[in-house]
């Protein structure tokens, strides 16, 4: 009874269940009973401080009035066994959540107080990362971590131990984003804390999540995001904005010529003249380059301000700032026509109106746009009567290289053994296309070399003598000027038509025929999709050269990047030596021949490699490809092709920079900056006629 008494003021109150039932005489007696003797461990408070003790109850032999009571103090070994079974159930409760979420790198239990954490890792490159399973410290040791383990430019993201416990205390949870260096690769991670109550004392749960791939798949999400955006408001073919755009900026003008806030602006309507002449005359290809080339001169003389096309051969400049006080001069600038009438080319001309913003007349920016427009055809009409005259204008066709198209109507080859096959197919289309024919591969061929421009679509027989519909597709795919002519395989084979799509047709059609208007449709679809994968062709491949442009090679660099994860890639600037000097010296056609031969063997040597390759500037070459063991070697083979004619090899001379491992820089543009600096290196090099420096 006095046990019982005394136990309220030293038995810790955790314990005082276990031990007031422990002690009940009779239960006691009965378990003496069964087993003579018995132990029980509790908590007993010395000075204050709960401490481990085990109290042992036995039977005296040969008495049964007594028994003996033993207690001793076990609490060193009572904690260590503690601990050894928490370690146990943490390393379990670590690998249960890693099991349920993949992304868990590390797991560290921490004392806030005195800083002594366990860490939990079944992670073989964090591992390697050399950080200890046990610690004293935990936030100092972190930070002396993180001077060798966390990306340079994330250093000063990391914070103290009082602003991670401010934060938990205000947030309930402290999260930080950063880069982990891994192999000198930087991958990105979340680090999430958390405190829990256990045994009535404060613990930090931190745990540093794998955030990487989520990361990246935002990033390109929103790279492609903003890509599509752009892609959604700039026009394709001049890259300058679109219509989509207008309207916007128009609703954006509107809001302010509403609220009263709206800036002084103009707004200056341009056409194109005589592009449908151009059209007409010398087809659509040489009409897009028209309509290229008045872009530019509208962007050269209307250099601060937007430009949209909205139409076929309209654009649209809204005119603020600079732009707007000098809008006089710009004006007669885009207006004005070569005194020398011999100057004047069809459809090189632009006809501009202008109109100015006047908060009391105009209620809209639709108001002012229609005034410019009144005022450009204006001016179109005034051209016409006067300065444009049929008669002024130069007979282009002289001694042109373009054969003339006197209308827009197209033109398809049918190509057939069969006399009855070819009329037959003839009669049905030639109410809306112009028609040829050929009675073999080889004698289409000879047409498709001698007309290649004038033939839209190939209507082809598989089986022929002479030269079958398999051969002549062959063909034409290692020709560069026949390759994007399309081609619709005609045959009574059911079973060719795989075969056919993979050799290069673009369309199938067995025999018998289907209706007409299908094969009609069939026709058009493709020579539309041929026209538009030209078009993209065009936008995002330099004309000279045929390899990539920047733009587009910079996006298709993270597509390397993403197919060779485990491959370190190297970047390669490939340099002319003084092309400006070589323009100069032998003239503008040999400088553009060199161009389009290194570009041919660039092209050429990165497909062997698996990498890719462009034009970045008049003089600069890039490319971007699996690291290679020997780049002198890899040189000198790809300069016996460019140097293979002697009239390039004693004019040019070439230096090379490589930058190797370029993944290490996260920024694409400053992977071949460093590919370029290390080209300026270069020293010339007066036996050879290229150099190269390797900048690892």
């Amino acid at each position: 009874a006095e046990s019982m008494e005394n136990s309220k003021n030293f038995i810790y109150e955790e314990d005082l269940e276990l031990f007031t039932s422990a002690l009940n005489k009779e239960k006691l007696l009965e378990e003496i009973r069964k087993h003579r003797t018995c132990i029980y461990y509790y908590r007993l408070l010395i000075d204050g401080i709960p401490t481990y003790v085990s109290m042992k109850v036995t039977r005296v032999l040969g008495d049964d009035r007594h028994i003996i009571i033993g207690i001793s103090n076990v609490d060193t070994q009572m904690k260590d066994r503690i601990a050894a079974a928490r370690a146990l159930e943490d390393r379990k409760s670590y690998l249960r959540l890693s099991a349920l979420n993949g992304n868990l790198i590390v797991l560290y239990y921490v004392d806030p107080e005195t800083g002594e954490y366990t860490e939990f890792s079944s992670s073989r490159s964090y591992k390697d990362l050399g950080i200890a399973n046990h610690g004293t410290d935990f936030f100092k040791e972190t930070y002396q971590n993180s001077l060798k383990t966390v990306h340079p430019e994330d250093l000063a993201m990391f914070v103290s131990k009082k602003n991670i416990l401010a934060a938990i205390e205000r947030d309930g949870v402290f999260i930080l984003d950063y880069r982990l260096l891994n192999d000198e690769l930087p991958t990105y991670v979340r680090l999430r804390a958390a405190k829990v109550e256990e045994n009535g004392k404060s613990l930090l749960i931190i745990g540093l999540l794998d955030e990487d791939a989520q990361v990246r798949q935002e990033q390109e999400y929103a790279r492609n995001l903003s890509a599509a955006r752009k892609m959604a408001t700039i026009d394709s073919l001049t890259g300058v904005k679109n219509k989509n755009a207008y309207v916007q900026w128009e609703e954006i003008i509107n809001e302010g010529i509403n609220e009263g806030t709206q800036e002084p602006f103009a707004v200056v309507v341009c056409d194109i003249n005589n592009l449908k002449a151009v059209n007409d005359l010398y087809g659509h290809k040489e009409g897009d380059v028209c309509i290229r080339n008045a872009c530019i001169k509208i962007c050269r003389v209307f250099s601060h301000s937007p430009v949209f096309r909205i139409g076929g051969d309209e654009f649209i400049v809204i005119l603020s700032g600079e732009d707007y006080y000098r809008r006089d001069d710009l004006l007669n600038q885009i207006n004005a026509i070569p005194k020398d009438r011999s100057k004047i080319r069809i459809g090189e001309t632009v006809s501009a109106g202008m109109s100015e913003y006047d908060r009391d007349k105009h209620r809209s920016f639709l108001n002012v746009a229609e005034e410019a427009d009144k005022a450009m055809y204006a001016r179109k009409q005034h051209l016409k009567e006067t300065i444009l005259k049929n008669d002024d204008i130069p007979d282009r066709e002289a001694g042109s290289d373009y054969i003339p198209v006197i209308h827009a109507r197209k033109h398809v080859l049918i190509v057939d053994d069969i006399e009855m096959n070819r009329e037959i197919m003839g009669d049905l289309l030639e109410e809306e296309y112009d028609i040829s024919y050929a009675s073999d591969g080889v004698e289409a061929l000879k047409m498709l070399q001698s007309h290649k421009d004038e033939i839209d679509l190939v209507l082809l027989d598989l089986q022929m003598p002479n030269m079958g519909g398999r051969e002549l597709i062959a063909r034409m795919q290692i020709d560069e000027d026949l390759r994007s002519i399309p081609v619709i395989i005609l045959t009574v084979d059911q079973d060719a038509e795989l075969d056919c799509l993979r050799i290069g047709a673009m369309d199938f059609i067995p025999k018998p025929l289907p209706d007409v208007e299908i094969v009609k449709a069939r026709i058009d679809k493709c020579i539309e999709l041929a026209e538009n994968r030209e078009l993209i062709r065009d936008t995002e491949r330099d004309k000279i050269t045929g390899l990539l442009n920047k733009d587009y090679f910079f996006r298709y660099v993270s597509r390397l990047d993403h197919l060779y994860r485990e491959t370190a890639l190297d970047a390669v600037a490939c340099v002319v030596n003084k092309f400006h000097s070589v323009n100069k010296q032998y003239g503008r056609q040999f400088g553009e021949k060199v161009l389009h031969s290194i570009g041919a063997d660039l092209k050429k040597l990165a497909r062997q490699i698996g990498g890719i390759s462009c034009r970045e500037e008049d003089d600069t070459f890039l490319l971007y490809c699996p690291h290679q063991d020997d780049y002198e070697q890899l040189m000198n083979e790809f300069l016996s092709d460019v140097f293979s004619g002697k009239e390039i090899a004693d004019k040019v001379s070439i230096r090379f920079g490589i930058f190797t491992d370029a993944r290490q820089v996260e920024r694409i543009e400053y992977r071949f900056e460093r590919a370029k600096t290390a080209a300026d290196r270069v020293k010339n090099d007066p036996e050879r006629n290229f150099s190269f420096y390797d900048q690892t």
